[in-house]
């Protein structure tokens, strides 16, 4: 079922102002798909088209085609969707037809929708309640947070209730998507109080529906049940998680918006989750730098200038991070985190995570590279593996015989890098914990020194060049090196880089601290 004018000359005059609008035309992908479905429709051959075609006809892909292994397609239509309500929100109706084009969810036939003929339709009309759209189906997709609603639609703001009622009753699908709960459950606290995750941590997945997950390391997120405007989008590609549950990056909230999240009075930090899977090389947007900076507003205060994750991680699928401190809920117990765009693209956030902060100073930040936690014996813990890009982990079956060993049983080796966010403008004291449990006299790799060297550097400056810590240990073999006066680089990053010389670099542990809190 479709909805035209009868007239075509009009709405190829209305398909060919889409055609040209930065919405369509800044994409290959979407022109061709546009415009193989409005031939086809033209020429009365909608009802034949399927997923299959398109993939060949439009796209380009080979004759073996296999729709359940590559979802083109369904991430295509579920872009091209948005973009023509990104469109008419932005312009309105084509001005020479009257027209607008709308592609209903589960379809592949476009509607063209004469808007001034409908908006002369009597309004008596029931309360209808709208339904953003969902996202397409993920390949391998971590579980949906609560069953979806029974029906969802697309709808461009037109102003008209009329228009509203007509569309919805028209192509409002049936039946709800069947999830499967994994790591999941329901939620059923209230939307106006908050839900204190990991003792006083709130972690938000953004753009997933509400419900609580718990990822892989026993952490507990909620699902996005705070914003205000733009748009929830799942996520296809596959991201470098560095280290965090890579189903916290499968959805992500796109589009000027704002969070108004509840908290007790009190300083808070914030942290916010990024990975670029729209634009860069190889991603559907492609572009570069600066396809889509944007800034962050705090409680109606400029909080961070300038953010462009692309500028910040070179290659596109990858996690980075940003941190705020000396965070307060509003005088209306909300903290209002707003994403606003700068010039062009929109911004976009796939998580938030809020812990209890302190005055001007971010968290210590303490890790162990390997899954779990680790509890020391001074009541500090230390977190999971994470932040990392490149290298291999190990856990070792033994421990060194030194206080707090069990830090050292968990091993990054390789060539790797941690990207920390901090804050800009303070300084920082950096100490790394190095245990040789391979080579040496005795060990299972045997040699000794010489055996392994290899070079630390943070921000590029040397911290460790041509380190041979066989030498330079106890007869543990286990080393602690602490560097102060470390300076974050303009994205507020300490990027520690580990370079091999002979064998691999290597890594136990890392304690990131504000060194004002240590002098």
């Amino acid at each position: 079922m479709h909805m035209g004018t009868g007239n075509h000359e009009r709405e190829r005059d209305a398909l060919r102002t889409l055609l040209g609008s930065p919405e369509i035309s800044r994409s290959p992908n979407l022109t061709k798909i546009l415009s193989y479905l409005c031939e086809k429709y033209f020429a009365g051959e909608s009802a034949q088209v399927k997923e299959y075609h398109i993939a060949l006809e439009a796209l380009g892909r080979p004759a073996d085609f296999d729709q359940k292994k590559d979802s083109i397609v369904r991430v295509e239509m579920h872009r091209l969707r948005r973009r023509l309500k990104e469109h008419y929100e932005r312009s309105g109706p084509d001005p020479n037809s009257g027209l607008q084009i709308l592609i209903p969810e589960k379809s592949y036939i476009p509607s063209f929708v004469d808007v001034n003929a409908l908006a002369a339709v009597p309004q008596t009309l029931p309360d209808v309640k709208l339904f953003e759209e969902p996202a397409p189906e993920l390949k391998s997709p971590p579980p949906p947070l609560r069953r979806a609603p029974s029906g969802r639609v697309v709808l461009a703001t037109i102003g008209s209730a009329a228009l509203a009622l007509f569309l919805i009753v028209r192509y409002w699908p049936t039946g709800p998507k069947d999830v499967k709960a994994e790591s999941l459950i329901a939620s059923t606290t209230s939307t106006t109080n908050p839900i204190p995750s990991n003792g006083d941590e709130i972690r938000i997945l953004c753009g997933r529906q509400p419900g609580l997950y718990v990822d892989r390391f026993g952490q507990t997120w909620d699902g996005d049940r705070y914003s205000k405007g733009g748009e929830a989008v799942q996520i296809q590609n596959a991201v470098m998680a560095g280290g965090f549950d890579r189903n916290v990056f499968l959805g992500m909230r796109v589009g000027n918006h704002t969070y108004n999240i509840p908290l007790k009075a009190g300083l808070y930090q914030v942290e916010m989750l990024f990975a670029e899977t729209e634009y860069g090389d190889g991603n559907p947007l492609e572009g570069g730098e600066l396809s889509r900076p944007f800034r962050v507003v705090v409680n109606g205060k400029l909080a961070i200038e300038d953010i462009d994750i692309l500028a910040e991680t070179v290659d596109p699928n990858i996690a980075t991070s940003r941190i705020l401190t000396d965070v307060s809920p509003a005088g209306d117990g909300m903290l209002h985190l707003e994403f606003q765009a700068i010039s062009t693209g929109q911004p976009f956030v796939n998580a938030i995570i809020i812990r209890p902060g302190g005055p001007g100073k971010v968290l210590p930040f303490r890790m162990v590279c390997r899954a779990q936690r680790y509890r020391d014996s001074k009541g500090h813990v230390w977190e999971p593996d994470h932040y990392f890009r490149g290298g291999s982990t190990i856990v070792r079956p033994t421990t060194p015989g030194v206080p707090d060993g069990e830090m050292f049983r968990g091993e990054r080796y390789g060539r790797f890098a941690y990207s920390i966010p901090v804050l800009r403008g303070q300084k920082y004291q950096a100490t790394l914990y190095f245990w040789e449990s391979w080579l040496g006299t005795g060990r299972p790799g045997a040699g000794g020194a010489g055996s392994r060297i290899f070079s630390v550097f943070c921000n590029m400056t040397p911290l460790l060049r041509h380190y041979d810590l066989i030498p330079d240990a106890g007869p543990e073999q286990v080393k602690i090196k602490t560097f102060r006066n470390l300076e974050p680089d303009r994205n507020g990053k300490l990027v520690f880089q580990f370079d091999a010389d002979v064998n691999k670099a290597l890594l136990n542990a890392m304690e990131i601290i504000d060194q004002s809190l240590v002098q």
